[in-house]
């Protein structure tokens, strides 16, 4: 089913999930990690930030292909650009163990304002390092919590009870 998505409507949705089943070999599928990095790449220019985000970390880690920091760093710029706040904390953390800690703070600032809690605890200790100011702070406080305001519905919390 996924196959057939991916081939009939250029689906990067079908294509990440593909590629997941070839990682692990789930579904019948064999392990495949070439292939797996294959289909990563597909579903990543299909337009699939959650695929460019594990591409980039296997590229990183040198998990099943060569590490590569050049292609670290196109895959996560690629994914943040676009608004994926899990690649932005990931420049972060690149930039902050490089030394570079302006960098750093605004990556994990835009992050943080997009709800991602790993980048506010970044920000709160920036703060208490003296990188960022406490009207600094502040502002992304209210940026994370407006974001996490705007996540809660009555559905969700039903969703969340019956798990």
């Amino acid at each position: 089913q996924y196959r057939k998505r991916m081939e009939e409507n250029n689906d990067c949705i079908a294509t990440y999930g593909l590629a997941g089943m070839y990682l692990f070999g789930n579904m019948g599928l064999p392990q495949d990690t070439s292939k797996a990095i294959e289909l990563l790449t597909l579903a990543s220019e299909q337009g699939s930030l959650e695929a460019a985000v594990n591409l980039a970390n296997m590229y990183e880690e040198g998990n099943g292909v060569t590490r590569d920091v050049k292609k670290f760093l196109h895959y996560t710029q690629m994914a943040a650009i676009k608004g994926n706040e899990q690649a932005r904390f990931n420049l972060g953390a690149y930039e902050q163990a490089r030394g570079n800690h302006v960098r750093a703070k605004k990556h994990y600032a835009i992050a943080a304002r997009a709800g991602h809690d790993g980048a506010l605890q970044m920000c709160t200790y920036d703060y208490r390092s003296g990188i960022l100011t406490k009207e600094e702070l502040e502002q992304i406080l209210r940026g994370h919590k407006d974001e996490q305001d705007s996540m809660k519905s009555e559905q969700r919390d039903i969703a969340m009870v019956e798990l």
